[in-house]
């Protein structure tokens, strides 16, 4: 490839990356000149019959995000469906565009199938439909600036077939899609990579905390046999402090963290990074009492606690919506072990769900006493997270490549 310009010159419609046996000026087009549309419809739902056929038929929630190859089809409808229903059969290599509920996801099918409502399909005929769906997904923003409506937002075939759209020579449009699906594929083999890892994990963590499978020491012997505890038992629970908004925003000293800092991709698993700081003289006028030794925190408070996330921090406060945990014994296993528990169990139902130091305090576990064993067992599940968070960064860097591309190659 090359680049011709540094920006996209929309007035002369030349890409600024391009493959260099191509030149010239693309051409604008509306959609509705490309091919031909196909809508979608539901079959009753009150008639099961409809719904026990062998005609694959998706729904919006079908649609995998940025992934424009693959398609989940989980139904499937009768040709009586098909009768007595708006769906029609899209044909293969269409673009499965969703107009409602979900606007800007899209897909391409390799097979004859349906689809619901609240789809508006595409078949060309005059473009390269995986060159189509490329550029389609390329600036999505104008799907979704058709959007109309209040409850349920979504845009219409009238207003769709006048959007346009700049297309290459339809070798230029091959070159491109196969250039495009090439990097998709890639991405998509260090998304199963990741996933078959994961489920990896999860077996043998199972097999790990059942005791079905058990490390020894170095010369061959057994450890001690696993004893049943309380978490209170095994360390002890911390809950938060109030974090008023004037001395929130610091950039520097002991973090503060909050429920939302765990969402950044810094913290997958360790506390690393926080959005809010305080210094030593707000420790000392405010009374913090900074947790030193490393903890498990987690949210003890709200709908978070249903995601169930946990993470290692050391040197830390928390706020009043979070607690935590600072086992006697390694870290990283109890870490591990956390994961096995689902915190979420033991909330007390109410409005705001919620659970304090008492009702996690008394849930009883089965664990290792021998610290080797415990380091044994952690190290070997911290590996198999290393690999995880290698593809995690490789998923990533190819995301941020094809985000690229899909700005340069299109007009």
């Amino acid at each position: 490839m090359s680049e011709e310009k540094t920006m996209k010159n929309t007035e002369q419609k030349i890409p600024a990356l391009r493959f260099p046996e191509f030149s010239g000026e693309w051409e604008e087009k509306r959609l509705g000149e490309i091919g031909v549309f196909t809508g979608g419809g539901t079959p009753s739902t009150a008639n099961n019959d409809l719904w026990n056929g062998t005609i694959p038929w998706v729904s919006s929630s079908d649609i995998l995000e940025d992934n424009i190859l693959d398609v989940n089809i989980s139904r499937y409808i009768t040709k009586e469906a098909l009768a007595s229903s708006a769906t029609k059969v899209v044909p293969p290599n269409s673009i499965l565009i969703v107009s409602r509920v979900g606007v800007g996801k899209l897909a391409i099918n390799r097979i004859p199938l349906c689809t619901s409502q609240d789809f508006l399909n595409l078949t060309p005929s005059t473009a390269n439909f995986l060159f189509l769906a490329y550029l389609l997904s390329s600036n999505k923003s104008k799907l979704k600036s058709l959007e109309q409506g209040t409850s349920i937002k979504g845009f219409v075939k009238e207003d769709f077939i006048k959007l346009k759209n700049n297309f290459p020579s339809l070798p230029e449009q091959q070159k491109i899609a196969d250039f495009l699906s090439v990097v998709d594929k890639r991405l998509q083999l260090l998304k199963d990579k990741k996933t078959k890892l994961e489920e990896y994990k999860r077996g043998v963590m199972q097999r790990i905390f059942s005791q079905e499978l058990r490390f020894t020491r170095p010369d061959g012997s057994a450890y001690p046999d696993w004893e049943e505890k309380k978490l209170g038992e095994m360390g002890f629970f911390t809950s938060g402090t109030g974090f008023s908004e004037k001395e929130q925003g610091g950039v520097s000293g002991i973090p503060f963290y909050k429920v939302s800092d765990m969402n950044m991709p810094e913290n997958i698993q360790i506390m690393q990074k926080a959005n809010n700081y305080v210094s030593d003289k707000q420790i000392i006028d405010n009374r913090y009492k900074v947790i030193k030794k490393p903890s498990i925190i987690f949210a003890k408070v709200g709908a978070a606690i249903f995601l169930e996330r946990k993470r290692v921090a050391n040197n830390f406060l928390i706020d009043n919506n979070m607690m935590s945990f600072t086992p006697a014994g390694n870290i990283m296993f109890f870490f591990q072990l956390f994961q096995t528990i689902h915190l979420s169990k033991f909330a007390q139902v109410g409005a705001l769900p919620s659970y304090n130091a008492s009702d996690v305090s008394s849930i009883r576990i089965i664990i290792p006493t021998s610290e080797d064993e415990q380091r044994q067992i952690a190290d070997f599940l911290s590996a198999i997270d290393d690999k995880i968070s290698l593809l995690n960064q490789q998923i990533a860097s190819t995301e941020q490549y094809k985000k690229g591309l899909l700005q340069q190659m299109f007009v």
